[in-house]
């Protein structure tokens, strides 16, 4: 080690010497380092510090990431989790984050998690979602959605144990509560004289393209059992006029993203029946008009000519100031779809055929939501809806 001297501005003299450690076992790269000290002893000394450090440290200078608290282990495990993830996915996991995990967990040791603590805290969000609020005239639980919350927080202790930061998972042994069921204040679908006054006021008010607009989404909605996300995602190219049928493959969240279904099974092609089919036709000939008064072509079925898609909150809008006017509660835009599937089992359409036309991924999902309305017969799926307006006698 060649030791050198040198005086700094102030006139103190130091001596400085550059130390060849070894080569790193991790990086294998050579390892230096540049000692100074007031007096060639000092330096010496320091050198053999050094060099021992290297030693006890398995020769190498490699720095471990050090984990101590849940946030640091949930922001490297979310590092993982985000990539290929839809931005709404990772929108909701970071509300989640947010609101419930790391108030909760942040700021303890992994070390000190024990399954205790976690099934006293699932618990309180378990009485949490006994309670209601109203939030945009619509009944939520609190944290209803404990189970998927605390689905993340066991996940992200697993890749603790994976990356051997913790020895076990103290999330494995938490009993879940299961969500209760809240009853909503709201009815789920319409009955038949509610339909009958609806598509009434439908019959009398299509004057202007927004009437048209508002009474073509509504019926479009009875007649497919369509979620709103699909509807608004609709493009002209999805429907085959000539084979009458919807091509379901899209979805639009709330900020206005297109996705992709969550499942397979809601990606499908809907038959509708002939008046469907000519109501549309008969708005998209409006549409166009419309269209080219503003100098442009559409290719959105539902769109409000100023962007691309129409937000959710406009169309909130539009359905209250319908089912006001029509004199009806406004049960929401789910009720449409609730509808469509209570008119198909009513008529004896079976299960297997509801489920593949909704784009339930389990068959147990539509029995459970819609079992207590079906009633045995049989008729075609895609003639239901228009059989069965046409049993209600409008007027």
């Amino acid at each position: 080690m060649n030791i050198k001297q040198k005086t700094k501005k102030n006139g103190q003299t130091v001596y400085y010497a550059s130390l060849y450690l070894g080569v790193d076992s991790i990086t294998g790269k050579k390892v230096r380092t540049t000692i100074t000290a007031r007096t060639k002893k000092e330096v010496q000394l320091k050198a053999r510090q050094k060099k021992n450090e290297f030693e006890q440290e398995g020769e190498t200078v490699y720095q471990e990431v050090k984990i101590i608290y849940f946030s640091e282990l949930l922001d490297l495990w979310f590092d993982t989790y985000r990539l290929g993830k839809k931005p709404n996915t990772i929108r909701v996991f970071n509300n989640f984050a947010k609101n419930y995990i790391l108030p909760q967990l942040g700021n303890i040791r992994i070390d000190k998690i024990t399954t205790i603590m976690l099934q006293t805290v699932v618990n309180d969000w378990a009485r949490k979602a006994h309670q209601k609020k109203n939030s945009n005239d619509r009944t939520k639980g609190v944290c209803k959605d404990y189970p998927l919350i605390f689905t993340y927080i066991r996940k992200i202790l697993k890749y603790g144990v994976s990356l051997g930061i913790t020895q076990a998972n103290p999330a494995d042994n938490v009993e879940v509560p299961r969500p209760p069921k809240l009853e909503s204040d709201k009815k789920l679908f319409f009955t038949d004289e509610e339909l009958k006054t609806l598509l009434a006021y439908f019959e009398k008010n299509q004057n202007t393209y927004s009437e048209l607009y508002d009474a073509t989404l509504c019926k479009l909605l009875l007649a497919t059992g369509l979620r709103i996300s699909e509807a608004r995602a609709l493009e002209w190219s999805d429907i085959d006029f000539t084979n009458h049928t919807i091509l379901v493959n899209k979805t639009l969240n709330n900020y206005d993203e297109v996705n992709e279904p969550k499942t397979k099974s809601s990606i499908r092609t809907i038959d509708i029946d002939n008046a469907t089919v000519q109501m549309l036709i008969y708005y998209q000939k409006h549409q166009r008009i419309e269209a080219m008064k503003l100098g442009r072509t559409e290719s959105i079925v539902f769109s409000n000519f100023t962007d691309r898609y129409i937000t959710r909150q406009a169309l909130g809008y539009r359905l209250g100031r319908v089912m006001k006017s029509a004199g009806l509660p406004n049960v929401g835009f789910h009720a449409f779809r609730h509808t469509h599937a209570s008119m198909l089992l009513n008529a004896g359409v079976p299960y297997k055929q509801i489920q593949l036309r909704l784009g339930h991924s389990r068959i147990e999902m539509t029995m459970n939501i819609y079992g207590h309305l079906s009633q045995e017969s049989l008729k075609e799926t895609a003639r239901v809806y228009e059989n069965t307006l046409a049993a209600i006698k409008i007027g």
